[in-house]
């Protein structure tokens, strides 16, 4: 059976360290940014992590793409 996915929404998560545990680990936190045009490209997506990274007073340590899909069979 065939599967139909339709792309319902995207979202960016940025995650930036916000700073270190007493062992040592980072501590990340995520901000996140919703109703990402569903046609950006992942390179448009990273571009606009990117610039919004820059903004923050704390260092990004990720970037991501969530993207929410609707599956029809």
């Amino acid at each position: 059976m065939a599967v139909i996915s339709n792309v319902m929404a995207n979202s960016l998560r940025v995650r930036v360290q916000t700073g270190t545990t007493d062992a040592g680990n980072p501590i990340i936190r995520n901000r996140t940014f919703n109703r990402l045009n569903t046609n950006m490209a992942d390179d448009q997506v990273f571009l606009l992590g990117s610039l919004i990274g820059e903004l923050q007073d704390f260092p990004v340590s990720g970037i991501r793409k969530v993207t929410e899909v609707d599956l029809i069979g």
